[in-house]
């Protein structure tokens, strides 16, 4: 990668946002060494005592006792939500009244028109009425309270490190 190659003949310690990149990346034991791993941070209460479960229901139509299966992400082909709408129509046969979010937005200017394939794709599958796209939110603490379980699909991100890799 591209930024290997910047990082062998530019830097004097590369930081890394886990030990798997760190690993894969730099299995060479001299260029480990000049490594080190910073996870993200992230504030889990501070997060959480923005969200609100029900206003983010009531928005959208949602009944308080219905189960709702979530995907939050920005859209883009690498994060698999292609996969989640495919696997949407067995959910709702055992649960007719489940309803489904995918919340996010294009990031990429590549997928700018991503949510329309997405909903494209519902229709198709015949789910469309029970599957909710709310585009880019910035209450993304309560999406995810929101809904009672999540999905996530993807394969690989950008850098190709698996997904979870860096939680």
């Amino acid at each position: 990668a591209i930024y290997r190659v910047f990082a062998d003949r530019y830097a004097g310690h590369i930081v890394c946002v886990s030990e798997w990149e760190r690993i894969v990346n730099f299995p060479d034991r001299v260029k480990y060494a000049h490594t080190s791993v910073v996870y993200n941070g992230f504030d889990f209460p501070a997060f959480r005592a923005k969200a609100d479960r029900a206003a983010f229901r009531r928005e959208f139509g949602i009944a308080g006792d219905t189960p709702v299966i979530g995907y939050v992400s920005h859209l883009a082909p690498f994060k698999g939500q292609p996969d989640f709408l495919d696997a949407l129509p067995q959910v709702f046969a055992a649960h007719p009244n489940a309803r489904a979010l995918v919340v996010g937005g294009a990031v990429y200017k590549a997928s700018r028109d991503y949510d329309q394939v997405l909903k494209d794709q519902a229709q198709r599958l015949g789910i469309a009425g029970k599957v909710i796209f709310t585009g880019a939110r910035r209450d993304v603490a309560s999406a995810m309270q929101a809904a009672d379980i999540y999905a996530c699909c993807s394969r690989t991100e950008p850098t190709h490190e698996p997904e979870g890799a860096t939680t």
